[in-house]
């Protein structure tokens, strides 16, 4: 006989056991007694609940990266057009103010996406210098929707320039974390403080919380009036799975991340609590100065020129293609477009020079960038070639690199940006 059972531990959680029994029979042909062998089903069934998990987060990334290409391909007129109309009206124009919030939105906008493939999709974290108040605004106005109207969310912000050394996925992530976690700790409503504001680390404060240097830091509090942690727990809230939810109703991993990403950037997080009266956890994020001079150079910094070089460049949306020849022709080349692979190698074969740079999408219909990288290359092994794309997982620096490609360039890329990267393309093939 077979059959399954639920047994209940000591702390109140229910295990699965797996059993067969089988009877004993005496010479009489009677039973007179059972074996019972019992396998405990609780690994099995988390790895199968691990494993759907990863699979509805592997489909989530696979949905993220299409609407990523898709949005990125309607960003890139609209970042590219609204900067080459600030370089076109003067500052002092109304409009000029105007087009500037487009272009800061539109930027926000590119951002979120990054945000959202960074969350889908594990990939490579670069830190560096940013300015941290931004990331947290943004992040608070995208949970906002997520959480009950209840609760109220108050910003105290007391740092605006503050910089600290970090990634801003990693950073969106966190707030994102905490303050899921608050929410669900006010059910009935309540108030989430997040407070950003300077201080200095004491050396007997660092010594506790190592890899927290001595000196000035950022820190970072979210308060809440939700239930607060038993004390009995609070030492095991950073424990990866650790969890306080029913079954199926979180995966404990929030806070092990958030200690994660704090203690790589080389910061800290503590936690307070009184049951009954909220939580509240201070992240310590060692500060950044940013030289005047080094603002200054980047600002003084030109956007190389074109020399009339000519360029052929292939996507295939219409929008895209128009306004690349328009900024590109804006910093001095002479641009040819083609909107399908079979119009780009039709136009490779019927001129007699070849192209000083060949730009090409890398998602499109009939034959994808790198593929048509390998059809030109054919007949000019030469050609320094570049791929863009709004997402892609077959290229990035490094593969273009392996192929041969002169580089590659993430949708949308600003005026500057593309400007820079065809003028180093262009130069290097030269060199070559």
């Amino acid at each position: 006989m077979k059959g399954f059972q639920e047994i209940k531990k000591k702390d109140g959680e229910t295990t699965e056991v797996h059993a067969i029994i089988n009877p004993i029979i005496d010479h009489g042909g009677k039973i007179s007694n059972f074996v019972s062998v019992h396998r405990d089903m609780s690994r099995e069934r988390e790895a199968e609940r691990r494993e759907r998990q990863g699979q509805r987060l592997e489909a989530l990334g696979t949905m993220a990266g299409g609407i990523a290409h898709d949005f990125n391909n309607i960003l890139t007129p609209i970042l590219g057009y609204a900067e080459l109309s600030l370089a076109m009206v003067p500052a002092a124009s109304p409009l000029h103010h105007h087009i500037e919030q487009i272009d800061s939105a539109a930027v926000r906008a590119r951002e979120l996406v990054k945000q959202i493939l960074a969350v889908s999709r594990n990939r490579e974290k670069t830190r560096a210098p940013l300015l941290i108040t931004p990331i947290i605004k943004e992040a608070l106005k995208l949970i906002r929707g997520a959480l009950p109207a209840t609760i109220d969310i108050v910003q105290e912000i007391e740092a605006t320039e503050a910089m600290i050394e970090a990634d801003p996925t990693e950073i969106h992530q966190v707030v994102m974390n905490l303050c899921t976690n608050a929410g669900l700790a006010m059910k009935e409503g309540g108030t989430l403080k997040v407070t950003i504001s300077q201080t200095t680390v004491a050396a007997d404060f660092a010594a506790s919380h190592p890899p927290l240097p001595t000196g000035p830091c950022v820190k970072l509090t979210f308060r809440d009036t939700g239930y607060g942690v038993d004390p009995a727990i609070i030492e095991r809230i950073f424990e990866p799975y650790f969890t306080t939810r029913k079954e199926g109703r979180g995966s404990g991993l929030g806070l092990a991340v958030t200690h994660g990403i704090v203690t790589a950037c080389s910061g800290a997080i503590t936690v307070y609590s009184e049951p009954g009266r909220g939580t509240e956890f201070n992240l310590y994020f060692p500060e950044v100065k940013q030289t005047q001079a080094a603002e200054d150079l980047k600002e003084r910094e030109e956007v190389p020129r074109g020399r009339g070089e000519r360029i052929l460049l292939i996507d295939d949306e219409e929008s895209i293609t128009a306004l690349g020849e328009k900024v590109l022709s804006h910093f001095g080349y002479r641009v040819t477009t083609a909107n399908s692979p079979t119009a780009a190698l039709a136009i490779i074969e019927e001129e007699a020079v070849p192209f000083d740079l060949v730009i090409s999408d890398m998602t499109m219909p009939e034959m994808t960038g790198d593929r048509l990288a390998a059809r030109i290359k054919e007949k000019y092994p030469a050609m320094p070639i570049i791929i863009t794309s709004g997402f892609s997982e077959r290229m990035n620096n490094d593969i273009a690199s392996r192929l041969g490609l002169a580089g590659f360039l993430e949708k949308p890329a600003p005026p500057d940006r593309l400007a820079r990267a065809v003028r180093r393309a262009i130069d290097q093939a030269k060199k070559d």
